[in-house]
């Protein structure tokens, strides 16, 4: 499995290509009592919503990005936003 980041300054939002019929984006992020996106392990989700309740990011932006496959429900895609200053790189 590949993992790639890339980072963007300056951008309020991200651009949502469009999907075709057979696939639906959901906009996931963390609440009190939800600290991953349903149907996905534990972890990392849970060190990603301790950061964000403990507000190690910088601000509330953590999300995660999930493309459903509509005739199977099963996700094929997810990418995952991490708010400014959060360089795990470092």
């Amino acid at each position: 499995m590949a993992f790639y980041f890339y980072g963007l300054k300056g951008v309020t939002g991200l651009p949502i290509p469009p999907l075709g019929p057979d696939f639906k984006l959901e906009v996931w992020r963390p609440t009190l009592g939800h600290c991953r996106p349903q149907g996905f392990r534990l972890m990392p989700y849970a060190i990603w919503w301790l950061f964000w309740l403990f507000r190690v990011f910088r601000d509330k932006g953590y999300a995660v990005y999930i493309v459903h496959d509509t005739r199977t429900g099963k996700a094929v895609h997810r990418s995952h936003v991490f708010p400014g200053g959060s360089d795990f790189r470092s």
